[in-house]
């Protein structure tokens, strides 16, 4: 059977590389003819990463990965569309693939929820994603709020499937001085900037790696930019002594957003330090694996706690044993191929 997946952004995004790659290699694995499709590819995507005006040439440049896609569109037997094709307030793609075969949703953002108006207004509102989900065969859901609205919304099955990240076969070692690590992505890394802002004359003692976004440092923080990468971010995290996923709840799309980072985290042995969200609470086990924090005296207090050798070494323990067994991205990938399938061989 041939099985068509598609997204947005290119596969070296994170939720692209993440959701989508381990999928497509797996039913590779099994035989099926998988073809890959992305609206942008790499270098549009970091162009699109900019915003503003900036954005029209990957747009242009995308809408020509259309005509491509359509001609692949024709007796597939499957779709697994990652998101949305189109970052745009238009299904026409979706309904396109709709009348060829069924289609699988796999969502793992509450792209719904983006209530800033002009955003809105060219990437649509919940009324898209509510069609998206109801022309849906099933839907693989990234986190339990998100498993929750679709499962309230409409009939269509959903299966909670979480983004999980390749486990190192070794943990991490952590160096001197002690490092704290956070990975993410220019759009995410405001929350990392306000955290280290609100602590900076807390965190004397540590120094921070930042991966992934291009941040104002406070004068008082010491502090390590990175462009991602793959390399980098294996670097950065197995030096690591712990990491830090802050979120600002007051963002519309921040409680939708999975827990990505603690998995991360904790398959190099890494506790996590993280703001306290329904996704964040599902993976991390508050006093076992990481600390769940509200205010910025929480995260001072647990800034302190993990400076203690045996907190961290136990905790870290604890955080890579729980990556094994319930978020190890093999089993995941293998339900997933389950679920595939039985639409066909």
């Amino acid at each position: 059977m041939k099985v068509w997946t598609g997204a947005v952004h290119a596969p070296t995004t994170a939720a692209t590389r993440l959701r989508l790659g381990p999928l497509c290699a797996h039913l590779e694995m099994e035989n099926f003819d998988v073809s890959r499709w992305t609206f942008l590819d790499t270098a549009s995507t970091n162009a699109w990463g900019v915003g503003g005006r900036k954005r029209l040439l990957p747009a242009l440049h995308g809408f020509e990965s259309i005509r491509k896609a359509m001609v692949n569109i024709s007796n597939i037997g499957l779709a697994v569309i990652q998101r949305e094709c189109l970052p745009f307030n238009n299904l026409f793609l979706e309904r396109f693939l709709a009348s060829k075969s069924p289609y699988i949703w796999d969502i793992d953002d509450s792209l719904w929820t983006n209530d800033a108006s002009v955003a809105r207004l060219i990437r649509g509102g919940p009324k898209k994603y509510e069609t998206l989900l109801t022309n849906a065969a099933e839907v693989w859901a990234g986190n339990r709020l998100i498993a929750d609205w679709c499962t309230a919304m409409s009939d269509t099955p959903v299966f909670l499937v979480p983004t999980t990240s390749p486990i190192p076969i070794v943990p991490g070692l952590p160096v001197l001085p002690r490092r704290l690590a956070w990975v993410g992505t220019p759009s995410t890394g405001p929350f990392i900037e306000k955290l280290l802002t609100e602590l900076q004359f807390d965190l004397g003692n540590w120094v921070i790696d930042v991966v992934g976004a291009d941040i104002r440092v406070p004068p008082k923080v010491n502090a390590v930019l990175h462009p991602w990468s793959q390399e980098i971010e294996t670097r950065v995290l197995s030096r690591a002594w712990a990491g830090l996923y802050p979120i600002d709840v007051s963002h519309p799309l921040a409680l939708g957003k999975s827990a990505l980072k603690a998995v991360l985290f904790g398959g190099y042995g890494l506790p996590t330090i993280a703001t306290r969200t329904p996704s964040n609470a599902d993976v991390i086990v508050d006093g076992q694996t990481g600390r769940l924090v509200d205010d910025a005296t929480g995260w001072k207090n647990a800034l302190e706690e993990i400076s203690v050798d045996s907190i961290r070494d136990e905790w870290g323990s604890s955080a890579r044993q729980r990556m094994l067994d319930s978020y190890n991205p093999e089993k995941w990938a293998e339900f997933q191929v389950q679920r595939v399938m039985r639409y066909g061989k």
